[in-house]
């Protein structure tokens, strides 16, 4: 089995020039004897950039934050890299970018929510497009943070969801629907690796709990009586409904 580790590092991309001068700043991530690269979405103009060191000079006015974002960046990649060898799996150059940065693309609860509701849209499925949407805004207005991840997501968390929405006198059919809809979403983000398995709550966080059996009421014979003896004008609709 191959277990050659990737080289990763930053390298500024001379090939290609902004409209202000400078140049994107890319990870270059080798293996095997291939290489690939990733944007940091920030650039660097030349004369500020250390092409021995892989980073900006310190005369640059932000060096220290690029190097931070630099840093955090390698780290990632070494980690994952580590992770998937843990696993007995090797990836290339290309397929390392690949994981990470769709991992990346997705990694927050409700950009993945977003990304499945555009999914429903796209394919006319409207009912199932409204149900993630309320679901979404729901957790949204909870969590209130656009970064909360899938692993941040365990049982306890559940419960306090649970509670939030309990203490504003929401159904147990809307809790219901609210739980399995991100119960769902989850299910779909393993599949996507986009989280890990051993981080799903529902093997002991039940939805089965909820009650969603119709609170059902029959009105009494009095009442009944009190409808039937208004005075109703003929050939109105409120007419026709008592008459049926």
């Amino acid at each position: 089995m191959n277990i050659t580790s990737a080289t990763v590092s930053a390298t500024l991309y001379k090939s290609k020039t902004l409209s202000n001068g400078m140049h994107p700043i890319m990870l270059r991530v080798c293996k095997n004897g291939k290489r690939s690269y990733v944007s940091l979405g920030i650039s660097c103009l030349e004369e500020f950039w250390d092409v021995k060191k892989g980073k900006p000079r310190k005369k640059h006015p932000d060096h220290l934050l690029i190097e931070s974002v630099i840093d955090q960046k390698i780290q990632e990649y070494r980690i994952a890299e580590l992770e998937a060898k843990n696993e007995g799996k090797t990836k290339s150059s290309s397929e390392l970018v690949r994981s990470i940065e769709k991992k990346n693309a997705n990694s927050s609860v409700l950009d993945f929510f977003t990304e499945v509701i555009n999914r429903f849209r796209s394919t006319h499925q409207i009912g199932n497009s409204n149900v993630y949407t309320n679901t979404k805004n729901s957790f949204k207005t909870f969590v209130n943070s656009n970064t909360y991840s899938f692993s941040e997501i365990d049982y306890s968390f559940l419960l306090k969801y649970e509670n939030w929405m309990r203490a504003r006198n929401v159904s147990e059919s809307t809790l219901s629907i609210h739980f399995r809809t991100l119960r769902s979403l989850y299910n779909l983000a393993v599949k996507e690796n986009i989280v890990k398995e051993k981080y799903y709550p529902f093997k002991t966080y039940k939805i089965s709990k909820f009650n969603t059996q119709p609170n059902r009421r029959a009105i009494t014979k009095k009442e009944v009586r009190k409808i039937e003896a208004l005075k109703l004008k003929p050939q109105t609709d409120i007419y026709e409904a008592r008459q049926i």
